[in-house]
């Protein structure tokens, strides 16, 4: 197939006149002998092809016979070969008359019989275009012209959104870009293809990345207005670059007046007496994009009971920390100092829990974590009737002063029968070895605990994905000593609270750990609480 050049590509057909006309006539009447064809591109291509999708208008027109006494160098007068005859012709000074267009293969292109519109495809291959005049005095007048109908290339690209709502700073919007092919449709773009630019600084926002059909924009300054454009070498004719862009704007004052709700992070959290957790608000604004509250904005509070305080973060301006000053649950409050930046001023502050546990557990299990500590139980033994744990959520709740029970009532004086209480941490990596590890519990009698009654009854496992690591072994005085490890015992006076914490020294990494309460014909306890699950416990912290 032959390329075309349809800008100045005319075909003529000439017909013959079937009757002459005299040159002495005194009423001149000029007679269409010839018509051309021309087709424009509605949107032209460097390379000049017509791919499937594109249009072409075309129009007609016509030279006409020229009056007696015509001289070839008058104006506008051309001499024509006409049938081995050489005429003078001129363009026709009157409507040719209505021209009626068609195609050969449909398949291959459209065209309006009327307009002159033509459409290139759905097929690829040539079409054939005919223009038909039906000639003043009757006579048919016919041009044609070939067209090559290429397959789709890309048209153009466009970038979304074009103007999303403004973010405040470190707020992102994630600009992507989609191809339209010439026949108006859908367009895959070549991710290497793309290239992102940005019109602004560096200290007004970056980008990232720089190729593909996405990138995402971050607001760096505090306000400002960054131009994201794609650009895409994809295209019709290769030499040429077809690009969009989309605008950035950052404004801390107007994100912040479409701020929908707020929310505070981490919505609960447990640590030691002593130890510290930071909180921030953030805002949900009307791109539906979360962006911290600058704590300038904000009043925070802590609930009465001297449980935890609050102080703005050494650093950060939109974080305030928490420290634990005694066991319990206290609650943050985060308010915003002008409700009316809200859509709706009734979610003008968020709350968040802090469960503060004794400042010997560092490193408590908890569902307050992220991600949220779990438990499971078990009952093993010939007989043991009312035997189980209940509660056992409650070793791992935000409230420190609520017991899991692990319970033999009516199995003390009967074989041996183990109740435990597993409690896994479901965090991503484990704890590393080399601290103590356990339990703090209490007599459910508020009795004070033995140490050779715990040492006797009560063992403390770690796990691993599962698998026992290492597992304490029960010590009797006056029995013979056993090999390590050895349950760790430190009893708690009265003035504490009573009980113990029953740790063991780990020499290996662990995710989980399980207390088990074994019962016997000479048991001391029929049963014995649970108050909290510690990865890692201080014991220069532990007051007697």
């Amino acid at each position: 197939m032959k390329m075309f050049r349809l800008l100045t590509g005319v075909i003529a057909l000439v017909l013959i006149m079937l009757t002459g006309c005299s040159t002495q006539s005194p009423d001149f009447s000029s007679v269409l002998k010839t018509i051309t064809i021309t087709g424009v591109p509605v949107k032209p291509r460097s390379s000049g092809q017509i791919a499937v999708g594109d249009k072409i208008q075309f129009t007609a027109s016509g030279l006409c016979t020229t009056p007696p006494g015509t001289k070839v160098t008058d104006p506008g007068v051309v001499s024509t070969p006409v049938n081995g005859t050489t005429l003078l012709l001129q363009p026709c000074d009157k409507d040719i008359g209505s021209v009626v267009w068609s195609v050969d293969n449909s398949g291959n292109g459209s065209i309006d019989p009327n307009t002159g519109l033509f459409t290139a495809g759905p097929g690829v291959g040539t079409v054939v275009v005919k223009g038909t005049v039906q000639g003043l005095e009757g006579t048919a007048n016919v041009a044609t012209i070939s067209i090559p109908v290429t397959p789709v290339v890309l048209d153009h690209i466009v970038v979304s959104p074009k103007s999303p709502p403004p973010v405040a700073q470190n707020g992102t919007v994630t600009f992507t870009v989609a191809g339209v092919g010439s026949d108006g449709l859908a367009f895959t773009l070549v991710p290497a293809s793309i290239t992102w630019t940005k019109v602004c600084a560096d200290t007004v926002a970056t980008i990232a990345p720089t190729t593909g059909t996405s990138t995402v924009a971050k607001a760096v300054a505090t306000t400002g207005t960054c131009a994201i454009t794609a650009n895409s070498a994809d295209n019709a004719n290769g030499d040429d670059i077809a690009s969009d862009s989309g605008t950035f704007t950052i404004n801390n004052d107007v994100a912040l007046k479409s701020l929908q709700s707020t929310k505070l992070t981490p919505p609960s959290a447990a640590i030691a007496k002593d130890q510290t957790q930071d909180f921030q608000l953030i805002g949900i604004y009307g791109d539906g994009l979360p962006h911290p509250v600058p704590n300038a904005d904000i009043n925070w509070t802590v609930s009465a009971g001297g449980i935890a305080s609050i102080a703005d973060h050494a650093t950060d301006v939109t974080k305030e920390t928490a420290t634990g000053l005694k066991v319990g649950v206290a609650t943050i409050t985060a308010t915003l100092k002008d409700a009316s930046t809200l859509t709706d001023p009734t979610k003008n502050s968020a709350t968040g829990s802090l469960t503060v546990v004794d400042a010997a557990c560092t490193t408590p299990l908890s569902n307050q974590n992220t991600p949220a500590a779990t438990t499971a139980t078990a009952v093993t033994g010939p007989l043991c009737l009312i035997c189980g744990v209940n509660a056992p959520d409650n070793v791992i709740d935000a409230d420190p002063t609520n017991v899991a029970v692990l319970n033999a009532f009516l199995g003390v004086g009967l074989p041996t029968n183990e109740i435990s209480l597993t409690v896994n941490s479901n965090a991503a990596a484990p704890f590393a070895a080399g601290g103590n590890a356990g339990f703090r519990v209490t007599d459910p009698s508020g009795a004070l605990l033995s140490a050779n009654v715990l040492n006797a009854e009560i063992r403390v496992t770690t796990l691993l994905g599962g698998v026992v690591q290492e597992t304490s072994i029960p010590y009797v005085a006056g029995g013979l000593i056993p090999l390590p490890p050895l349950l760790d015992i430190t009893l708690l006076g009265l003035g504490a609270g009573g009980g113990a914490y029953v740790t063991l020294p780990t020499t290996k990494p662990f995710d989980a750990l399980r207390v088990t309460f074994s019962t016997g014909l000479v048991s001391a306890l029929s049963s014995v609480n649970v108050t909290t699950a510690c990865a890692a416990v201080d014991k220069t912290k532990i007051t007697p």
